[in-house]
């Protein structure tokens, strides 16, 4: 009896250690279960990046260029929701067509809406177009619309992607289509070179687009709409994603983005989707087959929500407690009152729900070389960015330009900062003078009696 009570003793201890040890399993543990959780992916390049704030979850080969065929719209439409931006044109614009972009769109052999000669359309008629069912005449006519010509806007895109610190990419039209290619000619449709952007090329233009223009996804998640409703030129547009709700490969939170298809590379899918308010951007570039790049993307998100979740680090208008107190050296105001100019949400690993994190302050122009600020100085003022990382796990960002990534969150002056009267500024040298003279003294008789 004293035996069987000593073996129930231990195995009841045996029970508490096992319970423990699955209750209380380290951060480090956790994170190394979640790496080894991380899929692959049959597709050439791929990316998976936060959309707010262009955080990496997932890359594979995301380096490597393909031909990405209609991808490249979402950089031409960029391009023209930028011009609308600056005033340059409205979305109410009447555009006339070319008779390239007509030739074009005559050919349906090729993704198109029917456009006329002795018609206009408007800027947001032929984006729309673009959007659902990848339109390529109504890609030429905007981009003719915005640089007068296809090729002088093609300089325009190269632009784009320099400035955003893309270098392995090799565009040469607005659309996606071979470069050999003529409407008039149905055997050129495959012949001649094609657009190339890796997964993080395609990452850096949706990031911006959804960023700058998030009403681009009231297109993208329509399934089905008639192109110039109640005339006689109605045409059914209808969106190649089949990921959007009631289509084939359906999957909640779908709303965009664009697809595109290489004879040489295969499938490619850029897509969008936000769940437990987390938006992220997926891209699968070169995959096998029009069906794969679907089941692709599937993988990428369903390991993405397992593993990752949003944690609120920074709220607009706080106080960035988190810097040192910076000098304003002829200000009324000494130090600076600081604020952070926008939210911040991080990916955390879903296990580790209180991350330690580190903060570092990068300052800009504002603040010279010894490290003050000059009044006056408006509220509002961005004097800096506080980058953050989380203690022993890696956080990578998008190259959204060659200077700066998108991990910095802005310091602003939390209040207008007058220049101080002179006799102020004169009373401030001498206090401070008298001071370091203070100091330097203490610190002289501290070196004799040490």
């Amino acid at each position: 009896m004293k035996i069987n009570k000593q073996l129930k003793q231990f195995f009841s201890g045996l029970l508490i250690v096992l319970i423990l040890q699955t209750v209380f399993v380290s951060p480090k543990t956790s994170l190394a279960a979640i790496n080894q959780a991380i899929p692959e992916t049959s597709a050439q390049s791929a990316m998976v990046i936060d959309a707010t704030n262009g955080q990496i979850l997932f890359e594979q080969n995301s380096e490597e260029a393909v031909e990405v065929a209609s991808i490249s719209k979402l950089l031409t439409i960029y391009i023209v929701l930028q011009a609308v931006e600056k005033g340059e044109i409205d979305l109410d614009y009447q555009v006339p067509i070319s008779d390239y972009a007509y030739a074009v769109s005559q050919d349906y052999d090729v993704s198109n809406v029917p456009l006329r000669q002795d018609e206009l359309y408007t800027v947001e008629e032929l984006i729309e177009s673009v959007m659902i069912s990848l339109s390529n005449g109504s890609t030429i006519a905007l981009a003719e619309l915005v640089s007068g010509s296809e090729s002088d806007f093609v300089k325009q895109m190269n632009t784009y992607l320099e400035n955003w610190g893309i270098m392995n990419a090799s565009i040469i039209n607005a659309t996606g289509l071979n470069g050999a290619y003529d409407p008039t000619d149905a055997e050129t449709i495959d012949k001649g070179p094609q657009n190339m952007l890796s997964a993080e090329a395609v990452a850096i233009i949706s990031y911006h687009l959804l960023k700058d223009h998030p009403e681009i996804l009231k297109h993208t998640q329509i399934n089905r709409k008639l192109f110039k409703y109640g005339t006689s030129d109605e045409f059914e547009m209808t969106n190649y994603n089949l990921m959007l709700p009631g289509r084939t490969f359906e999957f909640e939170g779908v709303d965009g983005l664009l697809t595109g298809y290489s004879a040489k590379d295969g499938g490619s899918f850029v897509s969008t989707i936000i769940r437990n308010d987390m938006r992220i951007i997926s891209i699968v570039l070169g995959a096998q087959g029009t069906e794969s790049r679907y089941h692709e993307t599937k993988k990428l998100f369903d390991y993405v929500f397992s593993a990752y979740m949003t944690e609120e680090i920074i709220k607009q208008g706080d106080e960035a407690t988190q810097v040192s107190q910076i000098k304003v050296s002829n200000g009324k105001i000494s130090p600076a009152p600081m604020r952070y100019g926008e939210n911040l949400n991080l990916v955390v690993p879903v296990i580790d729900t209180a991350p330690r994190l580190e903060y570092e302050f990068i300052p800009n122009d504002q603040i010279n070389q010894i490290g003050e600020l000059t009044a006056p100085l408006e509220a509002g003022t961005v004097i800096g960015y506080v980058s953050i990382n989380i203690t022993d796990q890696a956080i990578r960002y998008l190259r959204t330009s060659a200077a700066y990534d998108t991990g910095g969150v802005p310091v602003e002056i939390a209040e207008t900062i007058e220049v101080a009267p002179w006799y102020s500024q004169t009373w401030q040298i001498i206090t401070e003078s008298v001071g370091n003279g203070w100091d330097s003294t203490r610190r002289f008789f501290t070196d004799i009696f040490n």
